[in-house]
């Protein structure tokens, strides 16, 4: 409703000025809408950056840890078939060792994606997809970075397989095209595994050497 502020000069007509103006309502929606972009931005760069932050900061070779950002389950390599799984974290009372969830991030040379290579036996994670569809499977393979079903990609808080052309979904290997709360994944630094990486090398070239199968060794 108008309320009366004063007359006009020399006329003594009363002028009424309205309780919401079209211009003041414009700006203070614009203002609203800035502290709900500043809100969200200092969201994303807290929560869903973290795992990318990890990634832009990480030297050429980083040890990891892979935990589902939904269940807290980490990536795990099963010793017997070398096929991927969530499982708890190794330790406690845990059954599983922690090199069965152990990985170091390898940087391809163009820079544009990298390779996990799995401490157990130095093999590399790759996506395979079969050939008349259906699922996909995460497994242990090559040990050359060289192939593009092992080549991964951060992308908003979740792996992206860049052979199969696919957001990586432990529970649901299939083609997805885009990212979900299912997708999400924590990578958790391990930089006291650096000298493992090295030792565990050189111990698969003494045994190749000497013509004795490797052997999986308990981190």
């Amino acid at each position: 409703m108008p309320f009366c502020t004063e007359h006009a000069a020399g006329r003594g007509i009363a002028r009424y000025d309205p309780l919401v103006r079209p211009g003041r309502l414009l700006v203070e929606g614009c203002i609203c809408v800035l502290v709900l972009v500043c809100v969200l931005a200092v969201y994303a760069c807290t929560h869903v950056s973290e795992a990318c932050s990890l990634i832009s900061r990480s030297p050429a070779r980083e040890p990891i840890a892979i935990a589902s950002t939904m269940t807290g389950l980490f990536w795990s390599v099963s010793p017997d078939n070398g096929t991927l799984r969530l499982a708890e974290a190794a330790g406690g009372s845990s059954e599983l060792e922690r090199r069965e969830q152990s990985f170091r991030l390898e940087w391809g040379a163009s820079g544009k994606y990298f390779c996990l290579r799995w401490l157990g036996d130095l093999r590399l994670v790759e996506v395979a997809v079969p050939p008349a569809g259906g699922a996909s499977t995460l497994h242990v393979g090559r040990i050359r970075c060289d192939h593009r079903s092992q080549h991964f990609q951060m992308r908003g808080s979740s792996l992206y397989n860049v052979g199969g052309l696919s957001f990586v979904d432990m529970r649901v290997l299939g083609a997805l095209g885009k990212e979900s709360i299912r997708t999400r994944v924590q990578l958790v630094s391990l930089p006291e595994l650096h000298d493992e990486f090295e030792h565990r090398a050189l111990e698969l070239l003494a045994n190749a050497t000497e013509g004795r199968p490797p052997q999986a060794r308990a981190v």
